[in-house]
């Protein structure tokens, strides 16, 4: 990250989306606060419209975070 926006380059890849659930749970005890760009890319997985819409279908779980 940093390099590039998601962890396998420029395109959101499988590897995102499964380090997404303990990067919420990570997120959720403060420990993202002292990491700018994990928080970033946190932050902008939950601003994508498909996880949006998943959330909408799916319901809010223990870990989801709205913008």
């Amino acid at each position: 990250l940093g390099a590039s926006a998601y962890l396998a380059g420029n395109d959101i890849t499988a590897a995102d989306l499964q380090l997404s659930f303990p990067m919420e749970v990570i997120a959720t005890q403060g420990l993202l606060n002292d990491h700018p760009i994990s928080s970033e890319w946190l932050r902008a997985l939950h601003s994508r419209p498909a996880y949006q819409r998943a959330l909408e279908k799916g319901g809010p779980y223990a870990y989801a975070q709205r913008d």
